[in-house]
């Protein structure tokens, strides 16, 4: 097989879809985040709302929240502090609850 200057090269379909996985291997996948789809309500002086929160991300609320009411379709996990450490209740979809404090919320455990 001899080549010629200025002439196209005919990638093998097998090739490509090698180098397509490597690159995929070497750089990784980076998967869409998934949301909850509706809203969440905590009460501290007044209602406030998340709108659509994606999974796995800590919420930190306004304030201490007495009550909390999730209407998405997503399992929240409710905590006593604002950085999601310490667990006090586990809110399902469309549940409300009363609670003596709560500071932040995560959804999608």
């Amino acid at each position: 097989m001899s080549w010629k200057t200025g002439t196209a090269v005919r990638r093998s379909p097998v090739i490509a879809a090698l180098s397509a996985g490597a690159v995929a291997l070497l750089f990784g996948f980076s998967p869409a985040a998934q949301a909850a789809s509706g809203t969440f309500a905590y009460y501290t002086t007044s209602w406030q709302t998340i709108s659509d929160p994606a999974n796995s991300v800590c919420y930190s609320f306004n304030g201490t929240a007495t009550a909390v009411r999730n209407n998405t379709d997503t399992t929240a996990v409710v905590y006593s502090d604002s950085h999601c450490s310490t667990p006090v209740a586990t809110v399902g979809p469309s549940v409300q609850t009363q609670l003596q404090s709560a500071g932040s919320a995560r959804f999608g455990q």
